[in-house]
C-alpha cells in the first residue's frame, strides 16, 4: 500500500482505526511501529506520530517497554444522545434558531467522527419534571451520554440531570453560564456584548437603543442585556429607558416592525444593538426605508456572526457566538468524562469576540 506524501498521516490513522483497532478488544496489543511501518510502506516516525495522536484521543494506551494497546476505556462506538423537543430545530425552515442547533450539532459530529463517538438526535420533552415513564423512554443501556441545551426551566433541567446521573450516565449541557451539576460549555456573550457596545460609546455614540425580547428567565437574553448595561456603567452612563425596545421574537420581521414603530416616535437614537443578527437585518431594512444612513446616522450591531452578515449592505458588525467550537468542546468534555469517570463536572467558557464591520 503506497501512501501519498500529502495524505499519509490521515490515511495511517484511518488504517490503524479501521483495520487494526476495530478488530481488537480493549486491552489487546496492536502491532509494533515497525510492523505497521512495513504493512503501510511508510516511515516509522509517521506511524509513531499517528499512534501519538490516537493516544491523545484516548483510543490507544502506550506502555513503556511493553508496546501499544487498545485503551480499556475506548471512545470508539460510544453513543451520545443530543436531546431536542422537535426535529424542526434542525431544519432551515425554523429560521429563528435553526443555525443555533444545527451548527453546534455539526461541531459535535465533526469532533465525534475523529474520536469514534456516535452522536444521535433524540426527540424528548424536557420542559416538565421527569417521571418514571418519561425517564424510561429516554434511557438506553447502550447510550453513554446525554446532551441538553439549557435555556430556562433550570430546576426542571437539574431534575433530569440528576435522574440520568443516578443511572450512571454522562450528562452534558450547552448553556449561557456554568451549570453546576453537569459538564458545561458556554459562550461568554456578556463580555462580547460589552465589547461591542463599548466600541459604539468610544466612537461617540450616546443614544444607543437596545432591541430585545422581554423574557427575564431566558439566560441568553439576560446575558446580552447585562453586557449592554456593563458597557454603559464602565463609561459612567445610564441608558435612556425610552431606548430599551421590547421585541416579540428573533426574526428579521420582528426587528423590522419594531424599528418602524420606534421611528414613528421621533425619538433620537444613533445606534441599535439588535440582540441577534436576524433582528439586525430587519432593523437595517427599516432604517434604509426611512432614508437613514448606516452607519453615518445610525450604527447597527447584532450577535451570532452569521455568514449572511458579510453579504449585507453595509456588512453587519456582530458578536461571534462560536457555535461549531461549542459543539467540538462538548464532544471533548464527553471524551474526558469517559476517560476519567470519577472526575467532577467540567466547565469550559469560550470567548465571544466582537467583529467590527461597516455597519458600525
Amino acid at each position: 500500500m503506497r501512501i501519498k506524501e500529502v495524505t499519509r498521516g490521515e490515511l495511517v490513522e484511518k488504517y490503524i482505526l479501521e483495520q487494526v483497532v476495530a478488530g481488537l478488544k480493549p486491552g489487546d496489543k496492536i502491532p509494533s511501529e515497525r510492523e505497521l511501518s512495513g504493512q503501510l510502506e511508510v516511515a516509522v516516525h509517521t506511524v509513531n506520530k499517528s499512534l501519538a495522536t490516537l493516544t491523545e484521543r484516548g483510543i490507544l494506551v502506550r506502555k513503556k517497554g511493553l508496546g501499544t494497546f487498545v485503551a480499556e476505556r475506548s471512545l470508539r462506538g460510544k453513543r451520545v444522545r443530543i436531546l431536542t423537543s422537535s426535529i424542526g430545530y434542525y431544519k432551515p425552515e425554523f429560521i429563528a434558531n435553526w443555525f443555533n442547533f444545527q451548527y453546534i450539532l455539526e461541531g459535535f459530529s465533526r469532533r465525534a467522527r475523529g474520536l469514534g463517538i456516535v452522536p444521535e438526535i433524540f426527540i424528548h420533552e424536557l420542559s416538565v419534571s421527569p417521571t418514571e415513564e418519561s425517564l424510561e423512554a429516554l434511557l438506553d443501556p447502550d447510550v453513554s451520554g446525554y446532551l441538553f441545551h439549557v435555556h430556562r426551566n433550570l430546576d426542571v433541567t437539574r431534575e433530569w440531570t440528576e435522574s440520568l446521573q443516578e443511572k450512571g450516565k454522562i450528562v452534558l449541557c450547552r448553556s449561557f453560564a456554568p451549570f453546576e451539576n453537569c459538564h458545561t460549555v458556554y459562550g461568554d456573550m456578556r463580555s462580547g456584548v460589552r465589547d461591542a457596545v463599548r466600541s459604539l460609546l468610544e466612537s461617540g455614540r450616546r443614544r444607543i437603543a437596545l432591541l430585545e425580547m422581554d423574557y427575564p428567565d431566558d439566560g441568553y437574553i439576560k446575558t446580552r442585556i447585562e453586557g449592554f448595561f456593563d458597557a454603559h456603567a464602565e463609561a459612567g452612563l445610564v441608558p435612556d429607558p425610552d431606548l430599551i425596545w421590547k421585541c416579540r421574537g428573533l426574526s428579521e420581521e420582528n426587528g423590522y416592525y419594531e424599528t418602524l414603530n420606534q421611528l414613528k416616535r421621533n425619538l433620537p437614537f444613533d445606534a441599535v444593538f439588535a440582540g441577534t443578527d436576524t433582528r439586525a437585518y430587519g432593523v437595517m431594512r427599516a432604517l434604509k426605508e426611512a432614508r437613514l444612513r448606516i452607519p453615518e446616522d445610525v450604527a447597527v450591531i447584532g450577535t451570532d456572526n452569521l455568514k449572511q452578515d458579510q453579504e449585507m449592505e453595509p456588512s453587519l458588525s456582530s458578536v461571534n457566538y462560536p457555535m461549531h467550537e461549542i459543539g467540538e468542546a462538548l464532544c471533548d468534555l464527553f471524551a474526558d468524562a469517559v476517560r476519567n469517570p470519577s472526575s467532577e463536572p467540567l466547565c469550559r467558557k469560550l470567548k465571544c469576540e466582537f467583529i467590527r464591520r461597516k455597519s458600525s
